[in-house]
């Protein structure tokens, strides 16, 4: 018999029985995703309780919403209010495999940027055999604390920006002619004695207008900012990113090709997923006292109501916020995923610091 353990919300106030019975019913569709009839669960124990009692239970918890019937001669199937009380009283997770953690860390190593946020998404993919997520959250122009310029090869110069709320962002681009170092060291000064503390978008509009204001004060030094400024140095709005990898599961698992074919384009629209993932802090359900871990169960609202989220969220030394994820049917190892995500999260955080 499986030992019971304390529930949140709707859950807690079952009695122990009905807990017992629900959570030994939710184990056993997670493991075989068929029906669960009372027979197989008066096997489970040994207190001599009669499959008419386990029915009798059943059937309280089904009028309750926690099951539901497919079909009348059927065991019963947690439902989706089932599946996220059961998802809300997992345990913290536990660390990962020494192995799994050390072929992370060593798949990790000499990556930066994108080649290392790809990296960790295949890992999250390939441990879990479900899709892999990362995303960036978008950056808002809170406004500018200090910049400077580096001079690269090839007429290609580096921004480095960091705002008043902290974050630091980088841009690289290619200029129509090459400026020395101390030419862009003139341009960061101009910009960070006139402009500290003002958005990007207030010192655009403040630049065209002192140039109208008076053309033949239009001297070098700020044609040189002009050009690094429409020239994209300074553009460090992004509308955040998201990448994806393992696709080719989801084939496996859903037999249905119309509905396949609709996943994958619903996947496919990066905006609606990094939205879908920086919401999950409002939307999700806390697991293991974590408020950074969550799981949605059942994407309805989102065109996928066969699917769950599971998501973590990490802050880099940048500041840049982020979630890694999976995502995966709302039948899955919670317990494993939710430990995955968790902490693959762990150990990229604590990488993106070495680095």
């Amino acid at each position: 018999m499986t030992e019971s353990k304390p529930f949140p919300g709707e859950l807690s106030e079952l009695e122990g029985r009905d807990r017992e019975v629900l959570v030994a019913l939710l184990e056993q569709y997670l493991a075989t995703g068929e029906p669960v009839a009372s027979g197989r669960l008066a096997q489970q124990r040994n207190d001599g309780l009669s499959s008419a009692s386990i029915r009798n239970t059943l059937a309280s918890l089904e009028a309750r919403g926690f099951l539901e019937q497919p079909h009348t001669s059927a065991g019963r199937v947690p439902s989706l209010k089932g599946l996220r009380c059961y998802v809300q009283q997992l345990a913290p997770p536990g660390p990962l495999a020494a192995a799994d953690e050390a072929r992370l860390q060593q798949s990790l190593v000499g990556s930066r940027g994108p080649e290392m946020l790809a990296r960790v998404c295949q890992f999250l993919s390939e441990m879990s055999s479900q899709v892999g997520l990362v995303g960036v959250a978008p950056w808002s122009d809170h406004g500018m604390r200090h910049v400077r310029f580096i001079r690269l090869a090839d007429r290609r110069v580096l921004g480095v920006l960091e705002a008043v709320d902290g974050q630091v962002r980088e841009r690289v681009t290619r200029l129509p002619e090459d400026y020395r170092q101390e030419d862009l060291d003139s341009a960061a000064r101009y910009l960070n004695h006139h402009f500290s503390g003002w958005t990007l978008a207030r010192i655009r509009r403040e630049l065209v207008r002192r140039v109208d204001e008076d053309r033949e004060a239009y001297d070098q030094l700020l044609k040189r900012v002009l050009v690094l400024y429409h020239c994209g140095v300074l553009e460090m709005q992004d509308a955040g990113q998201v990448y994806l990898e393992g696709t080719p599961h989801l084939v496996s698992l859903l037999h249905d090709h119309e509905r396949l074919a609709s996943i994958l384009q619903t996947l496919h629209e990066r905006e609606k997923l990094l939205a879908l993932l920086t919401r999950m802090a409002e939307d999700g359900d806390a697991v293991g006292g974590d408020a950074t871990l969550r799981v949605r169960v059942g994407l309805a609202e989102h065109d996928l109501p066969e699917m769950s989220l599971i998501t973590a969220q990490y802050v880099a030394p940048d500041r840049t916020e982020g979630s890694i994820a999976i995502l995966g049917p709302t039948r899955m190892e919670y317990e494993r995923a939710v430990g995955v995500v968790a902490r693959v999260r762990d150990v990229f955080s604590r990488m993106l610091k070495e680095n």
